[in-house]
């Protein structure tokens, strides 16, 4: 047997065998990442249709920008901005990877912000907090730059993303701090995301971000009886990152709060990916995404919601 023949035999066993080893290993963090290659050529060479968008600094260090995307001819016809945080264990990602994500919500005439943040293993949770008052500050000035005051928000994440939107919302105190409150959104959307730290296995990549602030760093701990704006969580029955108990428990609580403003989806044979393929297909979970916002967009009600934002130019500096 030649060479080349030899080697193209070896490659295409190593290949069988790792197929052989996906199919039973689904719902394992081995199936996730050797799923991660796929996942990403697809979502980066996914065509983007043309959108305005401008990125707006919030700090010093690289990773501290947001970008705020609107369509094309600037006309943001909802009443609604989107503020979507992409995922990657806040070790991977970047705002520009999640554009496919954002042409979900412009096309249909909103405005999103992809927010960027620090990452581990040089920053933890007590950094990304920062960014996020950062971030709140910087929109203010992005409310004021494009006449925005008439406009609410609804925060959305995946996995570590939809973690740090539940700390933007829930987190009353920063809210304050940062000039704004929880009348400023609309509702919020979390896809396979750590809700309750508690549930998850301490990984080393977890115990980076929680780098001993375990009890603040956990969204779980901000609930509060008075909670009252609706909720979508959406988790993948075979994911191999975050456990399930990460999100039922946060989800259990919530409904005890008011059961009504709940919407939890089980996608029994989904898995961590599978929450994410919506950004370059039509699948279910880009549909319940998109009708559950629609809702929330009839819902909104824009009553004082000018008179609220207006209170950004009175918001503390963090």
């Amino acid at each position: 047997m030649s060479a080349p023949i030899l080697i193209l035999t070896i490659l295409g066993i190593f290949a069988l065998l790792i197929a052989a080893i996906r199919v039973f290993a689904k719902g394992s963090k081995f199936y996730e990442l050797t799923s991660l290659p796929l996942f990403w050529y697809r979502l980066l060479n996914f065509k983007i249709q043309p959108m305005w968008e401008q990125r707006y600094d919030y700090g010093e260090q690289r990773r501290q920008y947001l970008l705020f995307l609107k369509p094309e001819n600037q006309k943001i016809t909802k009443q609604n901005i989107v503020i979507y945080l992409h995922g990657g264990a806040w070790l991977l990602g970047k705002p520009e990877f999640f554009r496919p994500n954002a042409q979900s919500f412009v096309e249909q005439g909103y405005g999103v912000i992809l927010p960027s943040y620090r990452r581990v293993p040089k920053y933890s949770y007590t950094d990304m907090r920062e960014d996020l008052n950062e971030m709140m500050c910087c929109i203010q000035n992005i409310v004021e730059e494009h006449n925005l005051h008439d406009k609410k928000f609804i925060l959305g994440g995946v996995s570590a993303g939809g973690h740090l939107a539940a700390h933007w919302l829930y987190n009353r105190a920063a809210l304050e701090q940062c000039g704004w409150s929880q009348d400023h959104f609309s509702g919020i959307f979390m896809l396979a995301s750590p809700l309750d730290l508690e549930q998850m296995k301490k990984t080393m990549v977890l115990n980076f971000y929680t780098k001993g602030k375990f009890q603040d760093a956990n969204p779980i701990n901000y609930l509060q009886v008075e909670e009252d704006l609706p909720m979508l969580c959406i988790q993948g029955g075979k994911d191999g990152l975050v456990t399930y108990e990460s999100a039922t428990t946060f989800v259990d609580r919530y409904q005890k709060i008011d059961k009504d403003l709940v919407q939890f989806h089980r996608l029994e044979e989904a898995t961590h990916l599978d929450t994410s393929r919506w950004a370059y297909q039509e699948d279910e979970v880009k549909k319940l995404i998109l009708d559950w916002v629609k809702e929330v967009e009839a819902s909104t009600t824009t009553q004082n919601i000018e008179s609220t934002n207006q209170q950004f130019n009175k918001s503390t500096t963090i």
